[in-house]
């Protein structure tokens, strides 16, 4: 849709900005900031599953899959006037959400207790895929926000994403655990990954 039907990839993110108090709801339910979209959305935003079960709750992946359609969205139609108008407020408050959910340990910023997008493998830490799009996503913010400087001051305001708050995404990027073991250049699907004992294939 984003290359060739464009107003349609723009109607689906419309849809995320008009649900983004829902997501802000979300956020605030589970006990963090921001905007938490959910993994399976409808009219109303919230969550739809069903719940007996527990790990697509996890697959937080979505929240930053977001950000990535806005970003995708704008690489190929150079829409700015839908940037500063909905996108940027979007993926301030997903930015709001990765910083209150990330931890801290020696590795740098963790995020525990997630589902990847193979759906196969809940509750686990460090998922790959999630690790390294909320750093694209976080890295983006920051570089939008300079381009656009002070046609952004109207949602910087709205959404009190402050000096201290760009600060504090900078932190997140410079510093966010992004998994790759140093011998090989092999990256984990999550922690101890490769530590994980799988079916022989070749057993008859």
């Amino acid at each position: 849709f984003y290359m060739t039907m464009p107003e349609q990839a723009k109607n689906l993110l419309l849809y995320r900005y008009n649900k983004l108090e829902a997501a802000k709801k979300n956020a605030i339910e589970e006990g963090y900031k921001g905007a938490r979209y959910p993994f399976n959305s409808g009219v109303t935003g919230e969550e739809n599953l069903w719940p007996v079960a527990r790990h697509p709750f996890m697959q937080i992946h979505v929240v930053s899959d977001v950000a990535w359609s806005i970003s995708n969205y704008y690489n190929c139609s150079g829409d700015d006037e839908f940037m500063v108008q909905y996108g940027m407020e979007m993926l301030y408050e997903i930015c709001k959400y990765w910083l209150s959910r990330v931890e801290k340990d020696e590795r740098g910023y963790v995020i525990n207790q997630v589902t990847g997008t193979d759906e196969h493998h809940p509750y686990v830490d460090n998922n790959a895929y999630t690790n390294y799009v909320v750093h694209y996503m976080a890295k983006r913010t920051l570089e939008l926000t300079k381009q656009y400087g002070e046609q952004l001051s109207a949602v910087r305001e709205k959404t009190d994403a402050t000096d201290a708050f760009i600060k504090k995404i900078e932190d997140l990027v410079a510093n966010i655990y992004l998994p790759m073991e140093k011998k090989t250049g092999m990256i984990p699907q999550f922690d101890d990954y490769f530590n994980q004992h799988f079916n022989d294939l070749t057993s008859p």
